[in-house]
């Protein structure tokens, strides 16, 4: 009773959190993790920005913005979503532009998607001086923003995804949507007919993708067209991922769930304490798959059984990643693990101090976290040390 009570609490205050992004007097907020090209990580900052963080100008205590480094801030972009009255009369306020899901770039293109109450765009900035004069892309730049400057989709809160110069979004107006990564003209769309909160995954020529209504579908990178569908017992919670014969993902009865990559029939599956909200990490066919019971498990591929599991001390919101031979997983609370991925011993731990929901980036023997503090870390996992930190309310 008590594990079912916490993780109630645990959707209350991502409902709330998510709904407070479009109140008219809320912070931006949001969750974004990090993308990388040429040593410069993108990132959606809680306070409604873009920003370009290089790593070596941080290390070294430079003024932001150093080399490489900008700030973009997304403000006039979402729809008016109320209004103000005071004495002499009423005006339309708009609501707070928040970025959930982590950029995707690609040569001069950062790409990022917008929360704004239930509304939501996708924008193509310019990676290497931004533009989008008084709220509107430059074309001259190459910047393009979808749907358009008066339309809009639904709030983005799963992350971007490109290939093959093809950009998938999942929107909670249930649509996932593939655009042209150059141009931002829509390629297709598919009405999956429930919200979509999670991360679609492309492998090969086929795009996965889940959804609140129980479904999971299989599409056609190339249109869209349906390869298949199934239905499970409760809402997805996780990302799907792929291995190379199954499709794995989280639920809300507590399972994951392999299911067969060429029809959608179930495999197995394995029950947790909770709900697998993190998507799953899956090599050398075993899956490590991180729940909101505190534990991280390490799981056969092919059958499902259990080979080991570990508790942390709160519960766990950010995916998995490998290092060498190791798991770093990363709780809630801000604690760093560094796993022996063969039998789930503890190797080393580090402590950030604050609350952190975002995905884990790694770029050689450093690790990059945002903190719900609005301070990227930076973690040496060689020293088993915060490495510098940045503050981007500081700026």
């Amino acid at each position: 009773m008590k594990s079912y009570r916490i993780q109630i609490l645990f959707i209350v205050i991502i409902i709330i959190g998510l709904f407070a992004a479009g109140c008219t007097q809320a912070e931006a907020q949001g969750w974004s993790g990090f993308a990388e090209y040429k040593g410069i990580l993108y990132l959606g900052s809680m306070t409604g920005e873009v920003l370009a963080v290089n790593p070596e100008a941080r290390s070294q205590l430079q003024t932001f913005p150093g080399a490489g480094e900008w700030g973009f801030k997304a403000a006039g972009l979402a729809r008016p979503a109320g209004s103000i009255c005071g004495p002499i009369g009423c005006m339309p306020t708009a609501a707070a532009t928040a970025f959930y899901s982590t950029p995707a770039v690609s040569d001069d293109l950062v790409y990022v998607a917008t929360y704004a109450g239930d509304n939501g765009k996708v924008l193509a900035i310019n990676r290497l001086d931004p533009g989008f004069s008084e709220g509107s892309p430059m074309r001259s730049k190459g910047e393009w923003e979808y749907p358009g400057a008066t339309k809009y989709i639904g709030s983005v809160v799963g992350n971007l995804v490109i290939d093959d110069d093809i950009l998938f979004i999942g929107s909670s107006d249930g649509r996932l949507y593939a655009l042209d990564a150059i141009y931002g003209e829509k390629r297709w769309e598919f009405d999956t007919g429930g919200k979509i909160w999670t991360t679609p995954e492309v492998k090969g020529d086929i795009v996965y993708v889940g959804n609140y209504e129980r479904k999971l579908y299989a599409l056609k990178k190339r249109d869209g067209s349906l390869l298949w569908e199934i239905e499970l017992p409760a809402a997805i919670a996780s990302s799907p991922v792929a291995s190379d014969d199954s499709i794995i993902v989280g639920t809300f009865d507590h399972n994951l769930y392999a299911i067969d990559k060429d029809d959608g029939s179930e495999q197995w599956k394995f029950k947790g304490g909770g709900w697998f909200w993190a998507k799953p990490l899956i090599t050398d066919n075993v899956v490590y798959a991180c729940c909101l019971d505190q534990k991280v498990y390490a799981l056969d591929a092919n059958s499902g059984t259990e080979l080991w599991q570990f508790a942390v001390n709160s519960q766990i919101v950010a995916p998995p990643i490998l290092w060498e031979e190791f798991l770093v997983v990363l709780s809630r609370s801000g604690e760093l693990y560094v796993l022996d991925r063969q039998n789930g011993t503890l190797q080393s731990s580090v402590q950030i101090g604050h609350e952190t929901m975002a995905p884990l980036y790694l770029m050689d023997k450093y690790v990059f976290i945002h903190g719900r503090d609005k301070v990227v870390y930076c973690i040496n996992l060689e020293q088993r040390e915060v490495s510098w930190k940045f503050s981007y309310t500081a700026n």
